[in-house]
């Protein structure tokens, strides 16, 4: 749960860009763009469990929203639509691999 809480957090980054992009606007249409996909990711990851619970599985985490960002971003606006059209996620094969399924 508290990995889902985190990238929810991590993927509303997209504000402070737009705050110093655009101002006070900026600020809010980064922290609209950036909320959505990244609830819809950081439910996707607390539910299936993706990353462990332990020193490894964090440390897999940070590399996931703060290296690799980018592809996170990517690949969390590319979730929501999917599960919209009613794709489900894959819970066995994600547990624990640091990807979704």
């Amino acid at each position: 749960m508290a990995y889902g809480i985190l990238s929810a957090i991590a993927h509303t980054a997209g504000a402070a860009l737009g705050g110093w992009l655009g101002g006070p606007l900026g600020l809010l249409v980064g922290a609209a763009l950036g909320l959505l996909p990244g609830m819809i990711f950081g439910r996707a990851i607390a539910s299936t469990r993706v990353y462990r619970p332990d020193v490894k599985g964090f440390l897999l985490f940070v590399v996931d929203h703060t290296w690799s960002l980018p592809n996170t971003v990517v690949g969390a606006i590319y979730l929501g639509p999917h599960l919209a059209a009613g794709h489900s996620l894959d819970e066995a094969t994600s547990r624990h691999s640091c990807r979704l399924n």
